[in-house]
C-alpha cells in the first residue's frame, strides 16, 4: 500500500511541476554549463519558471536559481 501511495504522490508532483522540469531540461541540455546556485531567500521572479516555497504566512520564496556558471566538474575535459 505504501508503494502505491508513494508512486501516486510522485506522479502527481511531476504532473504539477512538468512545465518547470521541462524548462530546466531544455536549458541544461542547450547549455551544459548551467548550474544551481544557492541564492538565499528571495522573492520569485515573475518571468522565470520555478517551484516556490511558501512560508507560514503564504508568501512565496525561492532559495536556488539555475544560472550560467562554470563547467561542472564531472563534465570537465581531462
Amino acid at each position: 500500500m505504501f508503494l502505491i501511495f508513494s508512486l501516486v504522490t510522485k506522479m502527481m508532483w511531476y504532473a504539477e511541476h512538468k512545465e518547470f522540469l521541462d524548462e530546466v531540461t531544455r536549458q541544461t541540455n542547450s547549455n551544459p554549463n548551467m548550474e544551481w546556485i544557492y541564492v538565499d531567500r528571495q522573492k520569485p521572479s515573475p518571468d522565470a519558471k520555478q517551484i516556490p516555497i511558501y512560508d507560514s504566512k503564504g508568501n512565496p520564496f525561492i532559495v536556488y536559481k539555475l544560472v550560467p556558471g562554470n563547467r561542472p566538474y564531472h563534465l570537465e575535459e581531462e
